[in-house]
């Protein structure tokens, strides 16, 4: 049977210097742990400050002013080598800082006769095919999918450890080099299948009756104009992301034989194509557009 919890593995990107230690004195005080390197940080500006005060001619300034010299140090000292909530040092911010600050960072043209580069930038991708396939601009390949899960909280215990052993199995199967990522959603709900359904029915009607139609091209609009745009639903996306198409290929293989195998993982996989992709992208951008329109107004 699969686990129920993993445990998180250190991230790739950490140190020695990113090692947290515990400060305590002989008291019941403790202070909550710290990096190593905000540590070193904080002593290498006590020693600076010491240096500048008893080298520099700020030790025979004025009393006031070593005071406010002392205490803007300080503040610069916690401001600096303090510790962000995706433990990285603030310091490490000032080069995004300066690069921010000019006015041609902060500004994107989306004009179909202006570069396109700073916008790749942005989406992240450089192209996606007609076949669906997705060009990222680290040179990646992908596949998007819009999927349907079968856990709920109202699982049988049976049923949870048949998932999760599914679950278990399928990422075994997958190359440790292929990314799996999810993207959920709000958007309008999709009325494709019922509008072909309306369509399919209406080509099929034997009498030529006025109201009969009408009553037809209601359910039409209905669906089109009120249900397909007001009324807003949760959408789950799955992508499939690798360095080359032999691996996409095999990763697609892979979930491929786990859809027609079983429906324990995913209930219902739909193959996405460019002209989907591009409006699932243009949904979420627009998403994020509103929200931060909605911020300014407030």
């Amino acid at each position: 049977m699969a686990k129920e919890y993993y445990k998180i593995p250190a991230d790739l990107d950490t140190n020695y210097g990113d090692m947290e230690i515990v400060i305590s004195a002989k008291s019941d005080m403790q202070l909550r742990p710290m990096p190593v390197k905000m540590i070193l940080g904080y002593v290498f500006s006590a020693l600076a400050l010491f240096f500048v005060l008893m080298k520099t001619f700020m030790g025979h300034a004025p009393l006031l002013v070593i005071i406010g010299f002392v205490i803007t140090w300080v503040a610069l000292t916690m401001l600096l080598f303090g510790i962000d909530k995706t433990k990285r040092m603030k310091m490490s911010l000032i080069p995004s800082f300066f690069q921010y600050i000019q006015k041609g960072s902060r500004k994107v043209i989306t004009r179909t006769t202006s570069n396109a580069t700073s916008f790749y930038q942005i989406a992240g991708i450089n192209a996606v095919r007609e076949n669906g396939m997705i060009e990222w601009s680290d040179n990646s390949v992908g596949f998007m999918y819009r999927v349907t899960g079968s856990a709920s909280v109202l699982l049988f215990e049976g049923d949870r450890n048949a998932i999760l052993d599914r679950v278990d199995a399928f990422y075994r199967k997958i190359d440790p080099k292929v990314e799996i990522g999810f993207i959920t959603t709000k958007e309008a709900q999709k009325v494709h299948r019922q509008i072909a359904n309306l369509s399919r029915m209406y080509n099929k009607m034997e009498c030529d009756d006025p109201e009969l139609k009408e009553c037809a091209e209601e359910q039409f609009r209905i669906l089109s104009e009120y249900v397909g745009k007001s009324f807003r639903s949760i959408h789950q996306y799955m992508f499939l992301k690798a360095d080359n198409e032999e691996l996409l290929m095999a990763a697609k293989n892979v979930l491929q034989s786990e859809i027609e195998n079983s429906a324990y993982m995913i209930k219902q996989c739909v193959a996405l194509y460019r002209d989907d992709i591009c409006e699932v992208f243009r949904e979420i951008y627009q998403q994020q557009m509103d929200a931060l329109e909605m911020e300014e107004d407030e």
